[in-house]
Formats: structure tokens, sequence, C-alpha cells
């Protein structure tokens, strides 16, 4: 025999959430903050390309000293 089940907790009457759309002011930083990665992580790339394209200890440093924008 089939049994049937019930809770006095079920969400019959709430529709599903979805969720929140990230505001345009957040969204508009976030693309921002991603461009100017991009931007480095580009010029990075060119500067590792002309040292010999390997990461070395000297070319590491270089790369610290030079991007550090603290």
């Amino acid at each position: 025999m089939p049994v049937m089940s019930f809770s006095i907790f079920s969400d019959t009457h709430s529709a599903p959430s979805k969720p929140r759309a990230r505001n345009l002011f957040l969204r508009i930083v976030d693309a921002i903050g991603d461009t100017n990665r991009r931007k480095a992580e580009r010029e990075i790339a060119r500067f590792v390309a002309r040292h010999g394209n390997r990461i070395t200890d000297s070319v590491e440093r270089s790369i610290g000293e030079r991007f550090d924008q603290h």
C-alpha cells in the first residue's frame, strides 16, 4: 500500500528563491578589477618572455619590485 507523507513545514506556499542579482556598481568595480588583473598578467608574461621564459629567483624578485603597487 502506498504511503503519503505530509509535513507541516512544507514550502508549498512560498516561491523558490533565486539568487539576488549583484548591484550594478559592484559589477562595474569587479569588471575594472578583472581588466586591471588581466593587464598586469599580460605585462608580467611579456617581462618573463624578455628574460628567457623562465621564472628564476632574480626574475621573480624583479617582478615583485616592478609590479608591486603597495
